[in-house]
């Protein structure tokens, strides 16, 4: 038995890399009435000799959109200009990421479109909040030299639509369509679209190709939101309440942390997404 990672799924096959190769497995008869689907970027024990999957290994996590597993790094892109930024939806991708124990870093494109008013406070507004962030133009080189560094970690990079997400990641693997076009030909996709998530390999970790990502719903319940958005987890230790919720308790500390005009903007966008949200006691009220 081998232990590797599905790169690929597609009709009931799924590819498999191992030691720089790729195998075309099917499933275990008990794995197919498992209620545990294999999902691209699990690891897996399988059969080189039968091209198995015979175990799936324990996830780190499983995200639905895109539907992948074990995702450690999620690189959100946003552009400054072009579309415009978004503060609120910026701010949801990382609520998402950190829900899901992703790690999120943050790159901020098309800084040549600013005609030298780059929003170097806003900027520095997301870096005093504990998060990696990069600046970056067309013209730019790449400067995420951490993704050098790591190993056996898989990378997505998320963010709306125009916002050159696409030119990073050809840039950072030049070869990443010729590769996915290998995958696309081994399973008989024909031309390939993104519609389904791929792991590529880069040095010795994953770059995922995911499909469009231009939007995110946040599934999670009050409870868990005062806990993922942003850095507010840190608040707790100085609210009245353990569990503040940092809306009307007694003896929260929120408004105290208010210093600059982003922060208020990020409180502002913290109670309009909570009115949008569940109770986690609703769940047992059914």
């Amino acid at each position: 038995m081998e232990e590797g990672r599905i790169v690929v799924k597609c009709l009931g096959q799924y590819q498999v890399y191992f030691e720089e190769k790729n195998y075309i497995c099917s499933l275990k008869g008990n794995l197919k009435k498992s209620k545990i689907k294999p999902l691209v970027g699990d690891k897996v024990l399988f059969s080189k000799e039968n091209l198995q999957i015979e175990t799936i290994l324990p996830r780190q996590n499983e995200l639905i959109r895109p539907s992948m597993a074990n995702l450690d790094y999620g690189i959100i892109v946003t552009s400054l200009k072009d579309p415009d930024f978004s503060q609120e939806l910026l701010n949801k991708f990382i609520t998402f990421l950190k829900f899901y124990n992703v790690e999120p870093m943050i790159i901020f494109t098309k800084s040549d479109l600013c005609q030298n008013e780059i929003p170097y406070e806003m900027i520095e507004h997301y870096k005093s909040k504990g998060f990696l962030v990069y600046i970056n133009n067309k013209h730019d080189e790449i400067p995420l030299n951490f993704l050098t560094s790591i190993e056996d970690k898989v990378v997505a990079f998320l963010g709306q639509t125009g916002v050159g997400k696409s030119t990073l990641i050809n840039k950072i693997v030049p070869s990443l369509n010729q590769k996915i076009g290998e995958y696309s030909t081994v399973l008989k996709r024909g031309k390939h679209q993104t519609t389904n998530t791929i792991l590529v390999p880069f040095n010795s970790s994953f770059i995922a190709d995911t499909p469009g990502f231009s939007s995110v719903e946040l599934s999670c319940f009050k409870e868990d939101f005062a806990k993922y958005y942003l850095n507010y987890d840190n608040y707790n230790a100085d609210c009245f309440f353990k569990d503040c919720l940092h809306l009307n308790e007694k003896g929260c500390v929120i408004k105290e942390k208010i210093k600059t005009p982003y922060d208020k903007l990020d409180y502002e966008i913290y109670l309009k997404l909570q009115e949008k949200l569940s109770y986690r006691k609703d769940r047992y009220q059914k």
